[in-house]
C-alpha cells in the first residue's frame, strides 16, 4: 500500500488571498498553512515534547507569575491575603523551573543548548510555510503586497485568478503587449494569446501545429516572454522555488494559431484535429484550459482591474462566446 501523502503546495494567489482575508498578519498565515496535512506530514516523529521545551514554557510561566506579583505589589489595593497567595505562586513556579534539568547546567552550556535548540526549531519549519514565506518575497518584488504585507491593486488581481501560476498571468494580463491585442486584434488572436498561457505543446518531441500565431500574437508573446516571463523566472530561481512548487513559468505560443482558428469557427473539428499531432484528448485540454483563462478575465472585478486594461476583460468575454 502506498504510503498516504499530500499535494498541497502554496501558490501566489493562496498567499494574496490569505494575506487579503488576514489583513497581512504572518501569524495567521502561519497558522492556516501549517494546519495543512502536508505540514503534519513533515512535522510527525519531530513535534515530541523535549526537556528545552518543557524548561521554556516553565521560564514563561515564572516570568508571568513575576508580572503579576509585581504589579499586584504596586497597588495599594491589594490585600494582603492575595499578595500572599501569589508570591506562593510564584515561589512554586520558581521552584518548579530551577529543579528542571535545564537549568541546573552550567549557564554557557544552558546557552548553548537553547541556541541549538533555536537551530533546530527553524530548521523544522514545514516545507509549506517555508514555500509561502518564499512566495511572499517574489509578490514583494513585484509589488503584488507592500512592505507590511497589504496586498495590492496587483495581489487582489492574483488573488481573484485561478492556475498554476497566478503572478505570471496577472503580470502577463497588465501588461501593454497584451492590451495591444485587446485593442488592436480581434477576439481570436486575444484566445490565441491566452492559449499560451496554458499550453505545453512546444515542450512535446515531435509535437505539430500546421496553423501559426499572427505577427500580432506572437510579438506579444516575444514581449511577455521579455519583460514578464524571464524577470519572474529569475526572481523565482533566486527564491528557491520552481515547478516542483506547483510554480510553472509557461508561455508557449506553439498551438496559438490553432487556438485561433478554433476561435474564428472558420473551421470544422475534423479539420482542427487534421492539422496538428495532438490527440483529440489533448486537443480538447488545451481548448477547455484556454476557455478557462478567457472566462476568468471576462469576469474580473472592475475594483481589482486598472481602468486602462477594461477592454482586456471585454475582448476575453466575446472571445469566450465566439
Amino acid at each position: 500500500v502506498a504510503p498516504i501523502s499530500s499535494h498541497f503546495a502554496p501558490s501566489y494567489g493562496m498567499a494574496c488571498a490569505l494575506l487579503r482575508r488576514h489583513s497581512g498578519s504572518l501569524e495567521r498565515c502561519q497558522r492556516l498553512v501549517e494546519r495543512s496535512f502536508g505540514s503534519y506530514l513533515a512535522k510527525r516523529g519531530v513535534t515530541k515534547e523535549s526537556d528545552v521545551d518543557t524548561y521554556l514554557k516553565l521560564v514563561n510561566e515564572a516570568q508571568v507569575r513575576a508580572d503579576v506579583y509585581e504589579k499586584l505589589f504596586d497597588d495599594p489595593a491589594t490585600s494582603v491575603d492575595v499578595l500572599a497567595r501569589e508570591k506562593a505562586s510564584l515561589r512554586e513556579a520558581q521552584r518548579d523551573l530551577l529543579a528542571s534539568p535545564i537549568a541546573q547546567l552550567p549557564q554557557e552550556q544552558q546557552r548553548q543548548v537553547l541556541e541549538t535548540r533555536r537551530e533546530r526549531k527553524e530548521s523544522r519549519e514545514s516545507p509549506d510555510w517555508r514555500s509561502f514565506v518564499a512566495i511572499t518575497g517574489v509578490l514583494k518584488q513585484f509589488d503584488a503586497i507592500d512592505g507590511d504585507n497589504t496586498v495590492t491593486q496587483l495581489g487582489a488581481l492574483v488573488a481573484s485568478i485561478k492556475g498554476d501560476n497566478e503572478l505570471l498571468l496577472a503580470l502577463a494580463l497588465l501588461d501593454e503587449a497584451t492590451l495591444e491585442v485587446a485593442t488592436q486584434g480581434s477576439p481570436d488572436e486575444f484566445a490565441a494569446l491566452c492559449s499560451a498561457f496554458v499550453s505545453e505543446v512546444g515542450s512535446r518531441p515531435g509535437a505539430f501545429v500546421d496553423y501559426g500565431p499572427t505577427p500580432r500574437v506572437r510579438s506579444a508573446v516575444d514581449e511577455l516572454w521579455r519583460c514578464v516571463l524571464q524577470p519572474l523566472a529569475e526572481a523565482q530561481s533566486d527564491a528557491g522555488l520552481g515547478p516542483e512548487d506547483g510554480l510553472h513559468l509557461r508561455l508557449d505560443d506553439s498551438a496559438a494559431g490553432l487556438v485561433e482558428a478554433w476561435a474564428s469557427g472558420a473551421v470544422s473539428w475534423e479539420q482542427l484535429s487534421e492539422s496538428t499531432s495532438l490527440d483529440h484528448g489533448d486537443l480538447i485540454r488545451l481548448l477547455r484550459r484556454t476557455l478557462d483563462v478567457l472566462r476568468t478575465t471576462a469576469g474580473l472585478d472592475a475594483s481589482i482591474l486598472p481602468e486602462a486594461f477594461a477592454p482586456i476583460r471585454d475582448v476575453a468575454r466575446r472571445a469566450a462566446v465566439a
